[in-house]
């Protein structure tokens, strides 16, 4: 048999499980308004900053193929 503080201590548990559950289904529900084009803009956006930054880490270095008729001049 279980003791009382048990008990107590099971209640309490589920009662913190539906709390928290109840709190996901809030941000699923809330997510769930929010636009398409938001999350298409935004990853246009991060996609954008990304490749900026690869750019810059590599310095703007073309690696084109010498035979691609491609020519960059740095001045």
């Amino acid at each position: 048999m279980h003791s009382a503080a048990e008990t107590a201590d099971a209640l309490q548990a589920h009662s913190d499980a539906s709390e928290v559950q109840s709190h996901v289904d809030l941000i699923k529900h809330q997510i769930s308004q929010v636009e398409p084009d938001i999350f298409i803009g935004l990853s246009l956006c991060c996609g954008f900053v990304f490749m900026l930054l690869i750019d810059h880490i590599s310095g703007g270095h073309s690696h084109a193929p010498s035979g691609s008729g491609i020519h960059v001049q740095y001045i």
